[in-house]
This record gives structure tokens, C-alpha cells and sequence, in this order.
């Protein structure tokens, strides 16, 4: 990460399974950021596309610009929350993928990268991941 933290590393996130981000511990990403409100942001599936919706006080900004309500979120985007910037990626597993159809997006895994190697940990089929900016 360039500044700040979230835990886990990694969240598997099918369709119908939403992810949220903010300072609570009971989001499936917990941003630890002053600026972060408890429920901060959601990552969630519709019309066959990722979109992210913010909630928190302090803004949530995709790829430098404010988001007012939900935003898609496309292959690369970056992700910023008080400090904490992380990147929406596409990956594509090797094998044992869920056949989506065309209205539905894949299955997505938000991932940070380890702050010091800068590299990726662990395993995704077709998916997206978040990961930090270096």
C-alpha cells in the first residue's frame, strides 16, 4: 500500500454476495483509515457489471474522481478511501471457472498486494482482485 491498511489480504465476492469496505470489523474489508467511516463503501454486482456505491462522510474517490452514489468499476480502477488506494484488477483462473452468462459478471476476489514485495498471494479462478498501487 502507499499509505494506510486493510485486512484481509483477500475477499472472494461471487454475484448476489457483496463485499463492504470501512473501518468496522464486520466489513469484509476493514479499512484502517481515520477518514474511513464504518460502512464506507460496497462492491457488489449488477447488470452484469462490478460497481462500487460509497457511503462514507469523507468520500470515496475511483481512479483520482469523487464517486457521488455508484460507480462500475472497470478492469484497473483505483480504489481510494481516506489513504488507503487499492486496485480493481481482472485476473483469469486456469481452470474450474463458474460458467457466467452474459448479463452477470464474473466472480471477483478483492485482494491487496504484500505492501513490501509488491507482489500478489493467493489463488483466483476468473475474477478481480484489488491490490494495492505502488
Amino acid at each position: 500500500l502507499e499509505a494506510g491498511d486493510c485486512h484481509p489480504a483477500a475477499v472472494d465476492l461471487a454475484p448476489g454476495q457483496p463485499a463492504t469496505l470501512g473501518r468496522s470489523r464486520e466489513n469484509a474489508m476493514v479499512v484502517k483509515s481515520d477518514l474511513a467511516s464504518r460502512l464506507h463503501a460496497k462492491v457488489y454486482a449488477e447488470d452484469g457489471r462490478w460497481v462500487l456505491r460509497d457511503f462514507g462522510l469523507n468520500g470515496t474517490k475511483v481512479n483520482g474522481s469523487r464517486v457521488t452514489g455508484a460507480v462500475p468499476l472497470a478492469d484497473g480502477a483505483v480504489i481510494q478511501i481516506g489513504e488507503v488506494r487499492v486496485r480493481f484488477a481482472a485476473v483469469t483462473r486456469p481452470s474450474g471457472s463458474v460458467p457466467v452468462g452474459a448479463s452477470t459478471p464474473p466472480p471477483v476476489t478483492l485482494e491487496v498486494a504484500n505492501p513490501r514485495s509488491g507482489t500478489l498471494s493467493g489463488s483466483v479462478s476468473r475474477a478481480a482482485e484489488i491490490s494495492s498501487t505502488k
